[in-house]
């Protein structure tokens, strides 16, 4: 045991043994390793190694960025994002418009018919403000319901300004009202709601599409007679009893250039009048048909060339008997005035010919009036004697000309539109009256109005809520950036986006901005000229706003500034049909007409008073988002009869609205962005690009097949080929070339040429921007 346990004792060796062992151990190994791998002759000892003297500059990238708000954004708080974090792929040029819009970044592109900023008209309005004072600093706020509208009385006057508005989000058929504030898209358009869903609404304004283009072509034609019957009259009275071998001028035959295209526009009305009422009967035979379906079968109508086409249109509805009718006499009537158009045309290509002979007058005459079924005086197709005996005892009462069946395009015109008639002409010295006889006082388009109107349909449980009447419209904008103490402001002459406009070197002009401005035209300057313009310009205001939001909702919204079109340099002597103007800030105060009225009774009126200088929106807080929204109406206070035009818009335009920083903002410097596309570029490119696609064969193929009497109907790309060419033509043509519709055009052309095969001629590289998509 003994023994043992002395074998099981620790043996204590002095410390310095301990030392060498170990050091002798270590260097045992360290000889193994080295005879192993004896190519690793040398050894450091470390564990944290640095790289020394590299000088880097880091850009610091000054921004302003812009964004649309939707429903979740327009709720949040002021936050760094207000819920979007920015991500690889967000452009317009690898996404959707309406998708990149609502991302950060330098563009905000409302074009998109997602938007229906097109189709709101503005109407006389006013703010609708809960605190109105007597011009004290005191910030006004507007109600959630921001516009008061008119309400009319049964003899046409204004009873009362009602507070009812909504806001509405463009859906398929119309604009729908916003159950919440979370159904927002960015642009909500403010009107009045009828209390009729969607559906129902898309088909009375389909039933009211019917009439109103029903009463256009008859008063196109009504009109072209009275202006023209005497020239025609007088025409044929002389082709009858004028010497033999006659020769007519140019200028006496120019009248049948204006008489073809009046009944051509004319027959058109008629072919609107019956697509409509397609339309409105398609939607009141199938009370199942979804509002995405009525949009569908709307489109495909619409773009409907034969009857064949409506018959595809309307699916399983068959097309009635009436629409049938109807749209066989519009074709025939095309028919005639197609080939009167090429006659007068191939009669009238030399222009250094200006003698026509009786036998070439008369064939031309025949295509509107025909003397084989015109009756004078009570003879039908009337000999030189007839009308001569007629002429010397016609006596004090006037001489009647009857249209007979046959007798040429205005009999055809008033087989759809009902007869029409004219008095108080002078053919050959005496008073004259021309008429149409045999046909309805409402031709076939009468018919197919009463089947429209007796299509009722019914509404359905669930159907959303249409707006049947719209003022104005909001649109609610984010902004941040990463600079310290710096302003929101509005800027004034266009500049570019990214770089700063002073810098030669930029010369891409899809990064340059248009500045702020608002500018209409006329579509008729004998009605409304570029005085009436200026006039009702000065109407519309622009309000920019901040929201409150309580619980959620947004409960009103809060004045910043109101704005307006500034009209002080603008002389309409130097302008014809557009007048384009900058935006100003102004000030403004806002009374009770009537201090004592009760709270229902409340009616504010907003003055506009000096413009401010200043161009200074709002401070914005380093890397905290601000929520800005703009209200756009027309001021009711400032209008009246005298300022608008008779007709549905006095004047169509555009606004833009471009934004700046008062801070430095320095951005990357990126080669490829500040010299990738320049406007003169795309103006030589397209030089080229037009007569070499013109130049094809697909194309001649294309315009021949847009011909109205081609054998075949044009393909789609054919359509859209022949458009895209005579949208760059026209952008090259333009007198004051506008940025915008030359890139416009060069996309367009890019695409339709890719579509039928010509992309090798189109030698450019423009952005696509965004295709077609769907509503909310």
């Amino acid at each position: 045991m003994a023994t043992v346990a002395k074998r099981r004792q620790k043996i204590d060796m002095p410390k310095s043994i301990k030392n060498k062992f170990a050091a002798a151990l270590c260097m045992l190994l360290v000889g193994a390793i080295m005879m192993v791998s004896a190519s690793y002759a040398w050894f450091t000892l470390s564990t944290a190694p640095e790289v020394k003297g590299i000088t880097t500059n880091v850009g610091a990238n000054g921004n302003l960025e812009i964004m649309l708000l939707d429903g979740t954004g327009s709720l949040l708080s002021d936050a760094s994002n207000l819920g979007v974090e920015p991500n690889i792929g967000d452009s317009m040029e690898s996404q959707l418009r309406i998708d990149a819009n609502r991302t950060w970044g330098n563009l905000v592109d409302l074009s998109d018919s997602y938007y229906g900023l097109s189709d709101i008209i503005l109407a006389p309005a006013a703010l609708n403000i809960t605190n109105p004072d007597a011009g004290s600093d005191v910030a006004k706020i507007i109600d959630k319901i921001i516009l008061k509208v008119p309400s009319y009385g049964a003899d046409g006057r204004v009873q009362n300004v009602r507070e009812d508005t909504t806001l509405g989000y463009k859906s398929s058929t119309s604009f729908n009202v916003q159950a919440s504030d979370a159904q927002r898209t960015g642009v909500s358009a403010i009107g009045s709601n009828a209390g009729v869903s969607a559906r129902l609404l898309a088909y009375i304004n389909a039933r009211q599409g019917v009439e109103s283009a029903k009463n256009s072509a008859k008063d196109k034609a009504q009109s072209s007679l009275v202006s023209n019957a005497a020239s025609l009259a007088n025409t044929l009275m002389n082709l009858v009893i004028g010497s033999e071998g006659q020769t007519f001028t140019r200028d006496q035959i120019v009248i049948f250039n204006v008489v073809l295209s009046d009944l051509n526009d004319a027959n058109e009305y008629v072919l609107q009048s019956i697509k409509q009422a397609a339309i409105a009967y398609a939607i009141g035979t199938d009370d199942e048909m979804t509002e995405a379906q009525i949009s569908t079968m709307r489109t495909a109508v619409l773009a409907a060339a034969t009857l064949s086409d409506l018959e595809t249109a309307l699916g399983d509805i068959a097309v009635p008997s009436d629409i049938t009718t109807a749209w066989n006499q519009y074709a025939s009537t095309k028919t005639a005035i197609t080939n009167a158009r090429t006659y007068y045309d191939n009669l009238t290509a030399d222009e250094s010919v200006n003698s026509f002979t009786e036998d070439q007058v008369r064939a031309l005459l025949n295509t509107v009036l025909n003397k084989a079924a015109v009756q004078i005086g009570g003879f039908v197709d009337p000999t030189r004697a007839q009308v001569q005996e007629i002429l010397n005892n016609i006596g004090e009462d006037p001489l009647e000309i009857t249209l007979l069946e046959g007798s040429g395009i205005f009999y055809e015109i008033a087989k759809s539109t009902g007869s029409l008639s004219v008095s108080g002409i002078r053919v050959s010295g005496i008073n004259a009256t021309m008429s149409t006889s045999g046909v309805s006082a409402d031709g076939t388009l009468g018919a197919v109005l009463q089947l429209a109107n007796d299509s009722n349909p019914e509404e359905n449980e669930g159907d959303a809520l249409a707006m049947s009447d719209l003022f104005g419209y909001i649109i609610d904008l984010g902004f941040r950036t990463n600079a310290a103490g710096s302003n929101l402001l509005l800027q004034g002459s266009g500049t570019q986006r990214i770089y700063n406009s002073a810098d030669s070197s930029v010369t891409n002009v899809l990064t340059q901005g248009a500045g702020t401005y608002i500018s209409f035209s006329s579509d008729d300057t004998s009605k409304f000229d570029a005085a009436d313009i200026i006039e009702l310009m000065g109407a519309v205001r622009l309000v920019f706003v901040t929201p409150i939001i309580e619980s959620g909702e947004i409960t009103g919204y809060t004045i910043i500034h109101m704005a307006a079109p500034d009209l002080s340099d603008i002389d309409a002597t130097s302008l014809t049909d557009t007048v384009t103007a900058p935006i100003a800030f102004y000030s403004f105060t806002s009374a009770l007409v009537d201090p004592n009225a009760g709270e229902d009774d409340r009616e504010v009126i907003v003055t506009l008073g000096d413009k401010i200088d200043t161009d200074i929106i709002t401070p914005l807080e380093q890397n905290v988002a601000k929520k800005i929204s703009v209200i756009v109406y027309l001021d009711g206070d400032v209008v009246d009869n005298t300022m608008v035009a008779n007709a549905k818009t006095s004047m169509t335009g555009k606004l833009n609205l471009q934004f700046a920083s008062d801070a430095d903002l320095v951005p990357m410097d990126v080669a490829s962005l500040k010299n990738a596309l320049s406007v003169a570029d795309l103006v030589s490119a397209l030089e080229a690009a037009v007569p070499a696609i013109k130049a094809d064969d697909v194309y001649t193929a294309a315009e021949a097949a847009m011909e109205p009497n081609a054998a075949e109907d044009p393909t789609e790309e054919q359509r859209t080929l022949v458009a895209a060419v005579a949208e760059a033509e026209a952008a090259l043509a333009a007198t004051t070339q506008v940025d915008e519709d030359i890139i416009a055009a060069a996309r367009a052309l890019k695409a339709a040429a890719a579509a039928n095969g010509l992309g090798d001629l189109v030698e450019y590289e423009v952005p696509s921007g965004s295709s077609d998509p769907t509503g909310p």
